[in-house]
């Protein structure tokens, strides 16, 4: 791979885009985040799933533009219950990461169907 292709893939953190436009789909990253490690994988369609084990979640979503991560977060608990279940668990919200220069991601994150952010930041910086 070229040194180009590896600087572009820290940039987005899951999605190479090089100048062949050669596009590498299936690429694991690993992240340290506010709350843990996060494991992330993106498909050839922008699809996006990943976990975090020490809350034992799992992650699901899309790749937007290669500009941001538009994700679900499901855990066996939590401190808020949902009314309806999502992947058969009623601990769920949402989790949107920006793909930031230098290898990071800000992101806001809710329970359940509440608005983004109002559960608080969720960041993290590729390992």
């Amino acid at each position: 791979m070229k040194p180009a292709c590896r600087m572009r893939r820290s940039l987005a953190g899951l999605l190479i885009l090089c100048a062949s436009t050669t596009v590498w789909a299936d690429e694991v990253s690993h992240w340290q985040s506010d709350f843990g490690r996060v494991t992330l994988q993106v498909a050839r369609n922008g699809s996006v799933t990943g976990h975090y084990p020490q809350y034992r979640g799992t992650l699901s979503g899309f790749l937007v533009n290669d500009e941001y991560y538009d994700m679900h977060w499901v855990q066996p608990t939590s401190d808020v219950r949902c009314r309806r279940a999502m992947n058969g668990s009623h601990y769920w919200g949402q989790v949107r990461w920006t793909i930031l220069s230098g290898n990071r991601l800000s992101g806001v994150w809710s329970y359940c169907e509440q608005d983004l952010g109002s559960g608080g930041r969720w960041n993290a910086t590729l390992e």
